[in-house]
């Protein structure tokens, strides 16, 4: 960097005079060389002699001075060390010479032949008045010179013997670095003195301007002093300068400029010689107010130090103390010590310290991420801030390092701690609406926040042990990615916006509030929490979380208050944010949302909304414009989802798969179901109980649709298809293909296999196992058709039938106890509250028809029930369990048969009636059959059997049948 030569350029006055000091050739002579040579002589006054030269004077004055050196292989080979000539001399006094327009050469001592052919050298044929112009054209294009309009010799006439020389008019001092062509060097001032001991410069000095310039910049100011012994150089106020090499991060390719009030002081690392002047080494300091500028970046201090080495860039390290601040586009840095350095092939490294160092970053707390920051970037540290990087070219990264102990706060209020960020900052095109569509803007492509790392603002909070941000730059420069990975152990909560969020309806016991709900939704794992969005904010959010994951929804006017959980080891979401505008008090707002618009669990899935669904599986897929929730474990243990209504009862589902249809409110289960659900007894029809029940379904798939909130019962209808299986407490069973129970309607399906329905009926503390069986049973209001060819058995009290009224006399002597029943049917069963019909031909048998029971054939077969009665006379209540069958009156039609020990009979229809005691047995056409009490009747159309005397029972026979309509 240019900023080290410039200023130990300063030194170079004095290396002009040093080089005339220290001869290593013959004494001087007025002879002109080349390569060695002899040259004719010059005009020049004696060197020495007690003769008399005031008064003495010369035009075109041209004095040659010779040193030799060894080259190459040891060859030892004169060369022109100094090449002075000036316009005039003139001789004032004995010890004062005034010299005009003085112009010197300074050729290199040369190492090898090659160096020694690149001197400067004076034809000899050229004529005195055209020498000094070609020196002035040699001068900082070939060789380091010097020229002054006056030069004052005072005590002697030449170097050797003058005491101090003083220059005035203007002084020019050309640098030419030999082993570097394209370091050059110009100082310039108004005058200077220098005071020389024996030949030697000891010190000069110049109370006005000076600049000193190169290629690289310029250093101007005030005051120039130096001390040759020591190299120490000295200007003492008004420091200014352009500096070219110096990259402060501007990519304009504007220099970088210097002021300072000074004084500015150089100190070389040892004195100069010869050679190494130009190279220098050493340290300078400039004091009080200094600022270096760059473009839109500048450093600023009290205390400046610089130190320097050979080669490029020349400047190894610069310190800047006292109330240090740095301001870039991206904003303003500020603490006690700024340290700039540039190892040897290394990029360069600026290093701000002091306790504590602050900073504000203009507009990135948008780079924040998931707590809604704003504005600017409020960033203080008790360690430091490192740059590295800062000379690299606009497309590559650069990094800064903060830490330890790192707090960074935004204007809205956001916050985040950490131990140590790191922050990658590379160019890219602007987004900004106040920008350009072409400009770009430095922006933190990659953030590293580690040790501790805790955010809050006003949209979110999170907590972790190391956050990772990353911004993916498409080739144009255009931001197309933002991703944000939270590690060890991290928590990441999403707020609604201050205004608040309307709920989208007023249940809060969905899954839907779990995973789309207004309420802060958190997020938590062991491992990692990774956010993907849109930099612009314009698509949707995607993040994942690994391992022990756990989510939670909280209610929105009760942060603290959990209103849903999801568990697993690996969850996915995609969130969408959506916006609205709200206006109250203060003004209008906006309104944040955030809702799941799909989300996946996995491993381990654990889904709980309380006071209504519980759901565990290995894979939680959720789809939230559609509202379907699907929980799946294939293998090993099924997936369960457990739902919850109203009144706390609990419809549980266990199933491979389970999809949940939160807009219908369904529950489907496939792949072998396991369904424990509450719900009515499922027996045959009259008498059956509203109470619902729990019932355990097991079928290839069930589907379960769900009361909408605020309607009572959970579960209003049932579907299960596929090798199905229900068990009741009440000790009801079916087995069937499918089985749909509606309880809004009372209807319940039943199709099958037959279909089997077993249900138990408990009497004075006996179980009584009771069954139907039939291939289709439909129920629907307290009545139930089943479909033939149907079997089922019943139970009555003895005392409770109708055809057995026949034998009255023998069941008085008998306890009246239940009795079995069982019915056959080939075409149907109708069951209901008053009556039970089977079509067929149908077999109604009880007990052994020999000794003390009946069998009844008929095509149709109708038993009316006796209706029970409250005991308050209320209307009649159904029962908790289906109630015995109580026969008052029986009609069979269609191929009748009656048998039973006291009574036998055939024919198209017979009737019994319980109330009045009368059997009634007819035939259409013919004659009916009748045994009564082992005595075959004489065949009649008709026989009416009395029997309200059990002392004297009457047959009365007719020879006319009833009219077909009158019965």
């Amino acid at each position: 960097m240019a900023l080290a030569l410039l200023i130990a350029a300063g030194g170079g006055i004095a290396l002009v005079f040093v080089l005339t000091a220290k001869d290593e050739g013959p004494p001087p002579d007025l002879q002109r060389q080349r390569g060695g040579s002899e040259m004719p002589s010059v005009v020049r006054p004696p060197s020495s002699g007690p003769l008399e030269v005031a008064g003495a004077h010369g035009t075109n004055v041209f004095t040659p001075r010779s040193a030799t050196a060894t080259i190459d292989e040891g060859e030892e080979v004169p060369y022109g060390a100094l090449l002075v000539w000036c316009a005039r001399f003139d001789a004032i006094t004995d010890d004062r010479f005034r010299v005009e327009d003085v112009r010197v050469i300074m050729n290199d001592k040369p190492l090898t032949r090659e160096d020694l052919g690149k001197h400067v050298v004076i034809p000899p044929q050229t004529r005195p008045e055209h020498i000094g112009d070609l020196l002035s054209g040699a001068m900082g294009r070939r060789a380091s010179g010097i020229r002054a309009a006056t030069a004052l010799f005072e005590g002697g006439r030449d170097l050797e013997t003058a005491s101090k020389i003083s220059m005035q008019g203007g002084v020019t001092v050309h640098l030419r670095d030999p082993r570097d062509p394209d370091r050059k060097g110009k100082i310039e001032c108004e005058s200077m003195q220098v005071e020389l001991d024996h030949g030697r410069i000891v010190q000069g000095s110049t109370e006005g301007p000076v600049s000193i310039t190169t290629a690289d910049g310029v250093i101007r100011g005030r005051g120039l002093s130096f001390v040759t012994e020591t190299g120490v150089l000295r200007i003492d106020h008004d420091i200014s300068g352009a500096l070219k090499d110096l990259q402060l991060g501007d990519r304009t390719g504007l220099p970088a400029s210097l002021t300072a009030k000074g004084p500015l002081l150089y100190r070389p690392k040892s004195a100069p010689d010869n050679r190494e002047a130009l190279r220098p080494v050493g340290s300078f300091e400039v004091e009080n107010d200094v600022v270096i500028e760059q473009g839109a970046y500048a450093i600023g201090g009290q205390k400046l130090k610089v130190r320097t080495r050979k080669g490029r860039p020349a400047i190894e390290s610069l310190d800047l103390e006292g109330a240090v601040t740095v301001t870039a586009p991206e904003g303003v840095f500020a603490g006690g010590l700024v340290t700039w350095t540039q190892a040897d092939g290394e990029r360069a490294r600026l290093v701000l310290s002091g306790a504590p160092v602050k900073a504000t970053l203009k507009d990135a707390a948008r780079a924040l991420p998931g707590i809604g920051a704003q504005g600017d970037l409020d960033l203080s540290t008790d360690g430091e801030i490192v740059f590295d990087g800062v000379d690299l070219p606009e497309g590559e990264e650069r990094k800064i390092s903060i830490g330890p102990a790192v707090t960074m706060t935004s204007h809205d209020g956001a916050r985040v701690d950490a131990r140590s960020v790191q922050i990658s900052l590379r160019h890219v095109a602007s987004n900004r609406a106040d920008k350009p569509a072409a400009d770009t803007e430095l922006y933190p492509v990659k953030v590293v926040l580690d040790g501790r790392v805790r955010g809050q603002g006003s949209t979110g909070s999170f907590s972790c042990g190391k956050l990772e941000y990353e911004r993916t730059i498409a080739t144009d420069g255009r931001p197309t990615r933002d991703r944000v990975t939270l590690s060890q152990g991290p928590v990441l909560r999403y707020l609604p916006s201050s205004a608040g969020a309307d709920a989208e309806d007023g249940d809060t016991g969905r899954v839907r509030d779990l995973l789309s709900g207004n309420g802060p939704l958190q997020l938590r794992a062991e491992n990692t929490i990774t956010v993907a969005l849109d930099p612009l904010r314009t698509g949707p959010i995607e993040a994942e979380a690994r391992g022990a994951v756990r989510m939670q929804r909280f209610d929105p006017e009760d942060p603290d208050l959990e209103r849903g959980r999801l568990g697993a080891e690996e969850i996915d979401l995609v969130l969408v944010e959506r916006f609205a505008p709200d206006l109250d008090a203060v003004g209008v707002r906006v309104k944040t949302t955030r809702r799941a618009r799909r989300a996946a669990a996995r491993r381990d899935v654990r889904l709980w909304v309380p006071d209504r669904i519980e759901g565990q599986g290995d894979v939680l897929i959720w789809d939230g414009d559609a509202g379907d929730l699907r929980l799946m474990r294939p293998v090993a243990k099924p997936a369960l989802v457990v739902v919850t209504d109203g009144e706390g009862r609990k419809q549980t589902l266990r199933a491979p798969s389970l999809l949940y249809r939160q807009a219908t409110r369904v529950v489907e289960a496939t792949g072998g179901v396991l369904a424990t659900v509450k719900m009515p007894t499922i027996a045959y029809g009259g008498g059956r109980s509203k109470e619902s029940v729990e019932t355990e379904v097991r079928a290839a798939a069930v589907t379960a649709w769900l009361n909408t909130p605020g309607q009572g019962s959970g579960l209003v209808e049932l579907l299960a298809q596929g090798d199905v299986t229900a068990k009741q407490e009440s000790g009801a069973g079916i087995g069937c293909d499918l089985l749909r129970v509606d309880l809004i309607r009372d209807e319940t399906v039943v199709r099958g296999r037959p279909a089997r329905l077993d249900f138990v009926r408990v009497e004075n503390g006996k179980l009584l196992k009771e069954w139907v069986i039939a291939p289709s049973m439909v129920s629907a209001n307290g009545e139930a058709m089943l479909g033939g060819p149907v079997q089922a058995r019943l139970h009555s009290s003895s005392k409770g039938l109708a055809m057995k009224v026949a034998g009255e006399r023998r069941e008085a002597a008998r306890p009246n106890t239940m009795i079995s029943i069982d019915i056959v049917a080939e075409q149907d069963l109708c069951l209901s509250e008053a009556r039970l019909q089977a079509r067929g031909p149908a077999v109604i048998t009880q007990g052994d028809p020999s000794e003390d029971g009946f069998r009844l054939n008929g095509e149709r077969i109708v038993l009316f029930l006796k209706k029970p009665e409250s005991d308050d006379g209320s209307p009649t209540k159904r029962f908790a369990a289906l109630r015995a069958l109580d026969v008052t009156r029986a009609v069979v039609k269609g191929a009748v048969s009656f048998v039973s020990p006291e009574l036998e009979g055939k024919g198209d229809v017979i009737e019994f009636d319980r109330d009045e005691k009368v059997i009634t047995l007819y035939r259409h056409r013919g004659n009916a059959a009748l045994l009564w009490q082992g005595q075959w009747q004489i065949p009649r159309p008709r026989f009416d059997l009395h029997l309200r005397d059990p002392d004297n029972p009457r047959v009365i026979s007719t020879l006319s049948p009833p009219d077909r309509g009158n019965r």
